[in-house]
């Protein structure tokens, strides 16, 4: 029995892994691709099966190929988590910019790479580049929004690898798997909404619009921390390495909190939330 439920817990997580949408390798210190899911795949435009054992760098292109293997080499020899961009030059040569996380694995023998697409943000940065020479001290706040949010980003990333580590010491990993999810659905799907409307209208609404929807981003991503703290220190508490420490709590506190959390959303649906407690 105990078998039946590692093997179906091992297999939710790799159906997980492999559908995904975001494109996750598994690179050897020479960069030959050792694993990759279903998104990874797509990216290249090829395969998986045939993928194996190719080498990651011949779908770099040569103007960032020498960033790319120094970017590898530095994961292996610093053995912490790095970041670059480098672009892509598929079948069909047209140029893909992407973004790399990269971090070495506990054997120390291969990396695991989480990719990006970052093209249609290069797009926007080259058109805002060319559009806005006499940049304003509006626009210089706006770059500073975009990089909090980024940092923002980067942040989950650190928290999600913490959760993952702790899922490896749950005894209970696919009901935490199944609780994050349908926690995390929520409010991704308000940073999501909020950075299209950005996206697709950032030429059209003023400097004051585009602050209130920072304000409201950075606020939906400090809320999916918190979030993502709380579901990490129950991962914890679950292995036995925080102490039980029972005491009074308000509903009515806990209860605005919730509210908080789902504010975002409930505005971008036009829907009003009332605590009556």
């Amino acid at each position: 029995m105990a078998k039946k439920q590692v093997d179906a817990t091992n297999k939710n997580y790799e159906e997980l892994f492999d559908f995904t949408p975001a494109c996750y390798y598994t690179l050897s210190r020479e960069g030959d691709i050792l694993n990759l899911n279903n998104s990874g795949a797509l990216m290249l435009g090829k395969a998986p099966n045939s993928l194996i054992k190719s080498r990651f760098g011949l779908f770099v292109s040569d103007a960032t190929k020498p960033i790319f293997n120094q970017f590898l080499q530095n994961i292996y020899n610093t053995k912490t988590k790095l970041t670059t961009e480098v672009t892509l030059l598929l079948d069909n040569n047209f140029p893909v910019h992407v973004y790399l996380v990269g971090l070495i694995t506990d054997n120390g023998k291969e990396c695991h790479i989480n990719l990006v697409d970052i093209s249609e943000r290069k797009k926007k940065e080259e058109e805002l580049k060319k559009m806005f020479d006499d940049l304003t001290i509006a626009n210089i706040e706006i770059v500073a929004k975009k990089d909090e949010i980024e940092k923002g980003a980067k942040d989950l990333v650190i928290t999600h690898k913490e959760l993952e580590q702790s899922l490896n010491l749950n005894a209970d990993k696919n009901l935490f798997i199944s609780n994050l999810a349908h926690d995390l659905k929520s409010p991704f799907s308000v940073l999501l909404g909020l950075t299209e409307v950005l996206m697709e209208s950032i030429y059209q609404i003023d400097l004051a619009e585009i602050e209130t929807i920072a304000k409201e981003i950075n606020q939906s991503a400090k809320n999916t921390f918190e979030l993502l703290e709380n579901m990490l220190k129950w991962a914890r508490m679950q292995s036995g390495k925080l102490p039980f420490e029972p005491k009074k709590l308000k509903f009515v506190e806990i209860s605005n909190e919730v509210i908080k959390i789902l504010q975002p959303y409930a505005i971008s649906k036009n829907l009003t939330l009332i605590n009556s407690l």
